[in-house]
């Protein structure tokens, strides 16, 4: 199973069917649930304690109490290849100039993994952060990282498909 970085976004709107893109934020996350394709992580647990902290404060919406039992405990108490695949990030010394250009810390844990997933794809509906053209240019350009929007997961999916016919 192939594995991709999926930015807190997806999930947040993919469970509360909000923001613009929610149909196919809750497709990524179904198709995650589904095995179709695999969540790429740190070994750290940095990205699933986001995660998981995020989806918590919608303890009362039954697709977040979803994720978090299948996704973030499966991650936890699995040693096999399941939803989650974990990665040693990349150096820091990697990532330094994406920072100089005024990338948001926060979310450099996301980029230090997705060089090492197999797809090396990060899906992000964060306008602020991987959307922005320079930013996801830098990613592109020394990482060999391309960033997709939600609305590109169908096609996406569909080209993984076919490579493995």
């Amino acid at each position: 199973m192939e594995s991709i970085v999926v930015d807190t976004k997806i999930f947040i709107d993919g469970c509360t069917f909000e923001g613009n893109d929610y149909l196919h934020c809750h497709l990524i996350l179904t198709k995650i649930l589904d095995g179709v394709i695999s969540l790429g992580v740190d070994n750290k647990g940095e990205i699933l304690e986001e995660y998981n902290n995020n989806l918590m404060r919608l303890s009362n919406n039954p697709i977040a109490k979803l994720l978090i039992k299948l996704i973030i405990n499966d991650a936890k108490f699995s040693t096999g290849e399941r939803r989650i695949r974990t990665y040693k990030p990349i150096s820091k010394q990697s990532v330094r100039g994406l920072l100089k250009m005024g990338f948001h810390r926060d979310y450099i844990k996301f980029v230090r993994i997705a060089p090492k997933t197999d797809l090396k794809a990060i899906f992000s509906s964060n306008s602020q952060s991987f959307l922005n053209y320079d930013y996801s240019s830098w990613m592109q350009e020394n990482l060999g990282v391309s960033i997709k929007q939600p609305s590109d997961f169908p096609q996406f999916i569909l080209e993984i498909s076919n490579n493995k016919s």
